[in-house]
């Protein structure tokens, strides 16, 4: 693979504070998605089916991030197009500790800006 894509799998490893932090961080985005006021039922359940699922895979050592990503590109949409673009803190921040583990172990200077722009 020469698309600046590593063909070897990665290991994507949090530190215990990480760990803990992105555990709290689910139950304040479950609030958030609970709490916005103009999002579709189905398109709230698919948003409770995505954080299950990332809950579900979440472990202090992984092999690739793209359950988190997957979420936070669909919750991102879901915000922009009912919420009027208003994204919850909690989903930016969310995203902002994703980016820096990944910059981290990929090698990433820290301040690179994330790959999703709310």
């Amino acid at each position: 693979m020469n698309g600046g894509e590593n063909s070897l799998r990665q290991n994507y490893s949090f530190t215990q504070r990480e760990f803990e932090k992105i555990l709290n961080m689910f139950s304040v985005l479950q609030k958030d998605i609970t709490s916005a006021r103009n999002l579709p039922d189905k398109t709230r359940t698919k948003l409770f089916e995505k954080l299950e699922e990332m809950i579900l895979q979440f472990d202090i050592s992984m092999n690739n991030l793209d359950v988190f990503w997957a979420f936070i590109g669909r919750t991102g949409i879901a915000y922009k197009v009912y919420e009027k673009g208003i994204v919850p803190e909690s989903l930016i921040e969310f995203t902002k500790t994703i980016w820096q583990i990944q910059c981290r172990e990929e090698g990433r200077p820290p301040q690179s800006d994330p790959p999703i722009k709310f």
